[in-house]
Formats: C-alpha cells, sequence, structure tokens
C-alpha cells in the first residue's frame, strides 16, 4: 500500500511541474525569460557547475543495476 502512494504522490508531483512550466513557457509576459524550470535549473548549474556532477553521481546510483 505505501508503494502505491508513493508512485501517486511522484505522479502528482510530476504533473504539478509540467503544468508549472507549460504556465510558465506560455503565459509569461516578458519574451525568452528563464524562469521556466530548466532555466532555472541551467542557471543555477553554470553558478554551481558541482550540481550536474551530482546529479551524474546520483543517477548512476540509481539505474547502475540495470
Amino acid at each position: 500500500m505505501d508503494r502505491a502512494i508513493t508512485i501517486w504522490l511522484l505522479i502528482g508531483v510530476a504533473v504539478l511541474l509540467i503544468s508549472w512550466d507549460i504556465y510558465v513557457a506560455f503565459f509569461n509576459k516578458t519574451p525568452n525569460s528563464k524562469d521556466t524550470i530548466s532555466g532555472v535549473v541551467l542557471g543555477f548549474a553554470q553558478k554551481h557547475p558541482v550540481i550536474p556532477f551530482a546529479f551524474g553521481v546520483l543517477m548512476g546510483h540509481f539505474f547502475w543495476p540495470q
């Protein structure tokens, strides 16, 4: 039962983030804004290059058994 709750929670968060990203991309008043999720993450990663490395390590640990 706990696994089902976790899966639905992750789906809900993903839908919320995708909805927010679409809203910001299409209804933002300033053109070429960097306010989308990918724009914010890219800007943060450029200021702190250890972040992409940490995500790579994390993904390696998640998917290594595959």
